[in-house]
């Protein structure tokens, strides 16, 4: 995969879907926003979300991003925990462009007012990227 292609489709205003592993149970998929720094995606997930424990207990984590459009970016790698939940770290400035990419002024607004909540900071570093343009099929699944 081409990285520029890649990052054309992660770049977007597109929807995210983290999938990860658990001790016992089954896995966990869970929408998320994300953004895409050129090397990985950036997650912020809140203090109590129950998935950000897992994911910092087991790394191993898949992304599935897909747009209007029907272009999809699917990711296997590993999620490198930043931030423990806190206050004013790093999230925060990753928040604010992730608040104004997926809801604009609104976004930023709600960010603003619930920065007195502790988030998560994680990185996921790819180790598979695979990316496709919509509608139609790939060559390799033609008859």
């Amino acid at each position: 995969m081409r990285q520029a292609r890649g990052r054309r489709h992660a770049d977007g205003r597109t929807d995210g879907a983290v999938s990860l592993a658990r001790s016992r149970g089954p896995h966990v998929a869970v929408p998320v926003w994300f953004e895409w720094d050129g090397t990985g995606f950036w997650i912020i997930p809140r203090r109590r979300s129950a998935w950000a424990a897992f994911l910092a207990a087991d790394p191993r984590v898949g992304l599935s991003i897909d747009d209007e459009a029907g272009r999809c970016v699917v990711c296997q790698g590993t999620a490198h925990l930043v931030e423990r939940p806190n206050v004013g770290g790093q999230w925060v400035a990753i928040g604010r462009r992730m608040a104004v990419r997926y809801r604009g002024e609104a976004g930023l607004a709600y960010l603003e007012a619930t920065l007195d909540q502790e988030r998560w900071l994680f990185h996921v570093a790819p180790h598979r990227l695979v990316t496709w343009n919509g509608p139609g099929w790939h060559e390799k699944y033609a008859r």
